[in-house]
């Protein structure tokens, strides 16, 4: 239990007083062998979301409702909400810490008004509750605590301001295409509940590093755009008899029987608007895209007796890939991940082709690889293959990845990189050669693999390539791939839909393969080597 011992500015953000947990930290939430204790639990939240999209003013207006479902052994006075959208607002920590990206500017976000507005939060009994923002956070006064084991209906309404994905690097936004049409992305975009678990609240300010630390529940979502623009979401669609025309809807129902079809094409005719309607169950996060200008693609792959509606979502100028390799890299990644982990558990696997950062959401990830030549089909095939690949780290094995940005960007790009060899022998690998390890071992900037993701001065070199070429060593020179392959397998087999941390991890790993590895992680996740010479294994090779 660490909760006395967090930094000051959390503490205030928090509120939290140390000894909440008391109840639970007598319990056995989790096991000495890496798997889940007799006494875990976690919490688990539904939504039932209207949303509408207004893309003249790129404004998301939303209504909804949040039932929090209290699991745990305590009684909760509040609830925290996640805004993360708010790191964009003027005087966030995020703009005071220095972490707004390259060309976002103070006079632009002041104009763009960013972050959730007009948020009002009632209970079931209609009662207004007060809501107290800090930073990317909103503390909601509850009227009553709710006991363990209760429920409560909270009745959500908001306002979000959509941002140039060209002038700030957020993970939601819009891009403007040529020809006036722009392609939506709504992430990150309503308030979400924050995590409470056996450690606290984890309220760590979103300072656009660090990612996310979320929970899993069921989710009922309503969009509505214009009518000529196709939808891309986290679920499966449900009325598509209504939102597509007669050709569409007969070419979606082909796809799902596992024939390749062009379902969609720029241009649809309709006036006015439509409500697009899906359902996901059992995700941590709800993501969607929408746009007049979409290309969609879809078929589906067959994983044993479970059938995946695998789609590509795509502008014109993306089509020389996507519409070539899309499909064919999303069908790789499900067979070969579902192979070494556990198989896909949803389902539907979407990408979209949108520019800016690429990010993954349950049953959706985002790539922006629109290039010409070998590297740009290398960048985009593999790019497909890590952001479908999170689907296992950490849409399905849940963590914190505010605080290890490795237990889900490591592990991911470990097995990317066996995926990768395996659609092509000579694949152009970025993450995870041993060969390359020099690039960032022994370097002054080098940090610990434990580092919070938010302190990490090279969070690509760190968590994705090393990360992963370390766990490399630890399968080729350590444990070998019979061994390694089995514990690794365990631990995500033990943690699927359950939130891991990294010891968690790391006694998994020992009891699945029967080995101490304690020398193994002092070396490479909680040290830093000034030179390549290791104790563990033969040299860096």
């Amino acid at each position: 239990m660490i909760l006395c011992k967090l930094p000051v500015w959390r503490l205030f953000l928090s509120g939290f007083v140390c000894g909440l947990l008391s109840v639970a930290s007598a319990a056995q939430v989790r096991n000495d062998d890496g798997t889940p204790g007799p006494d875990y639990w976690q919490q688990w939240v539904d939504y039932d979301i209207e949303v509408e999209l207004n893309p003249a003013n790129h404004v998301l207006s939303g209504t909804g409702r949040m039932r929090y479902h209290n699991e745990s052994p305590v009684a909760l006075p509040v609830i925290w909400l996640q805004l993360d959208q708010n790191r964009f607002r003027p005087g966030s920590l995020s703009l005071q810490k220095g972490k707004t990206v390259e060309q976002a500017t103070l006079d632009y976000l002041r104009e763009a008004d960013p972050g959730i507005r007009n948020l009002r939060v009632r209970d079931q009994d209609g009662r207004t509750l007060q809501v107290e923002l800090q930073d990317t956070y909103a503390r909601v006064e509850l009227a009553e605590a709710l006991a363990s084991g209760a429920s409560i209906e909270l009745q959500l309404e908001w306002q979000l301001n959509l941002l140039d994905r060209s002038l700030v690097k957020a993970r939601s936004g819009y891009e403007q295409l040529p020809g006036g049409e722009a392609i939506h992305l709504a992430a990150q975009w309503f308030p979400r509940a924050a995590v409470f678990h056996d450690d606290g609240w984890h309220l760590d300010p979103f300072l656009g590093q660090g990612e996310f630390s979320l929970e899993f529940g069921n989710y009922r979502v309503a969009i509505t755009v214009p009518a000529d623009h196709v939808v891309a979401a986290t679920g499966e669609l449900l009325n598509a008899d209504s939102v597509l025309a007669k050709e569409e809807h007969r070419r979606l129902l082909s796809a799902r029987a596992g024939h390749p079809e062009v379902v969609s094409t720029p241009g649809r005719e309709g006036q006015g608007r439509r409500r697009w309607e899906f359902r996901a169950e059992g995700v941590r996060d709800f993501t969607f895209a929408t746009s007049a200008s979409f290309y969609w693609q879809a078929s589906a792959v067959t994983l044993g007796e479970h059938r995946v509606l695998t789609q590509v979502f795509y502008p014109r100028a993306g089509q020389h890939l996507w519409g070539r390799y899309g499909l064919d890299a999303i069908a790789h990644t499900l067979r070969e991940f579902s192979a070494r982990l556990f198989p896909y558990p949803w389902p539907v696997a979407s990408m979209v082709n949108i520019a800016g950062l690429g990010m993954e959401y349950p049953m959706l990830g985002t790539n922006a690889e629109r290039g010409m030549g070998e590297n740009a089909r290398w960048d985009m095939i593999g790019g497909v293959i890590h952001e479908v690949g999170h689907n296992w780290f950490p849409m399905s094995v849940n963590s914190n990845e505010r605080r290890y940005a490795w237990l889900d960007e490591g592990l991911v790009s470990f097995v990317e990189y066996h995926v990768e060899k395996s659609w092509d022998e000579d694949f152009l690998i970025i993450y995870g050669e041993p060969e390359n390890l020099e690039r960032y071992r022994g370097k002054a900037y080098q940090q610990p693999l434990m580092t919070p993701a938010d302190e990490l001065t090279h969070r690509i070199d760190n968590a994705y390539d090393y990360a992963a070429a370390a766990l490399n060593i630890l399968r080729r020179d350590v444990l070998g791939p019979q061994l390694f392959d089995r514990a690794f397998a365990h631990y995500a087999n033990s943690w699927k839909f359950k939130r891991a941390t990294a010891e968690d991890f790391f006694r998994a790993m020992e009891a699945g393969s029967g080995r101490d590895l304690s020398a193994f992680w002092e070396e490479w996740f909680y040290s830093v080597q000034r030179d390549c010479e290791s104790r563990v294994h033969e040299g860096c090779r």
